[in-house]
Formats: C-alpha cells, sequence, structure tokens
C-alpha cells in the first residue's frame, strides 16, 4: 500500500506539450497492475490555466477537489466543481483547466494508466482551444 496526503506536499511546477501553461504537480503515486502502471497526481491550475487538448492510451479518470474548471471534448464542454468525478475513455480527445471567468484555482486528481509512467499522454498539437 502507498498513501500520499495531498494537503501536505509541496506543489511542483510542471509543463510540457500537454500545457497551456505551468501547473502545479503534488503526490504522484505510481503503482503496477500487470504490464501496466497507474499514475494518481494531484494537479492545480491557477486562473486562466489549462491544458491544450490531448488523449491517454488508456484513459483518465480526474476527481475535482477544489474549485470551478471545465472539462471539455470536441464536442461538449461541462463545468465542473469539487467531488465531480469525469472519465475520458481511450484516445478522447479532450481538455481541462480552470473557468476563464473565475478568479480562483481549480484542482483536481489525476489518474491515468499507462505502459511507462513517462509515456501516455499525446499533444494534439492540431486543434486550437476555444
Amino acid at each position: 500500500m502507498q498513501v500520499a496526503a495531498a494537503a501536505e506536499a509541496e506543489g511542483e511546477e510542471v509543463g510540457g506539450d500537454v500545457q497551456t501553461s505551468q501547473v502545479l504537480k503534488t503526490n504522484s503515486l505510481v503503482g503496477d497492475i500487470g504490464d501496466q502502471v497507474v499514475t494518481a497526481s494531484t494537479i492545480r491550475f491557477r486562473p486562466g490555466e489549462r491544458t491544450r487538448y490531448h488523449t491517454h492510451d488508456y484513459g483518465q479518470t480526474l476527481v475535482v477537489t477544489e474549485g470551478t474548471g471545465i472539462c471539455a471534448t470536441e464536442d461538449e464542454q461541462v463545468e465542473v466543481t469539487e467531488g465531480d468525478i469525469i472519465f475520458f475513455p481511450p484516445d478522447e480527445v479532450h481538455w481541462h483547466g480552470s473557468a476563464p471567468d473565475r478568479d480562483e484555482d481549480f484542482e483536481h486528481v489525476s489518474i491515468v494508466v499507462r505502459d511507462d509512467p513517462d509515456e501516455g499522454t499525446h499533444a494534439v498539437k492540431d486543434l486550437d482551444l476555444d
């Protein structure tokens, strides 16, 4: 068993091809399930921050822990808030981040299954955010 106290962890600024800006990432847990790896991380989006359109090989589950944010696919955009649980199926093009009309942070736990802990998220660079 692994236990991580997210409230006690310090955030690390991370970015990359999937982010439109830096976000705060804390407490990544990594566990093996057969040949796959499961990662669980707390991600904090400050006002105006969000991901680019991206996909995951095995899908992604988000658990909103603070604030109001947006989760979107190519076809719909949904406002989400604390307590909401969102699942994006494998290879579904999507983005998520803070609500643009709010001056508050948005935080969620991201749970992703991967073949490798450093792979499995793919930026879709030819789509623009609305």
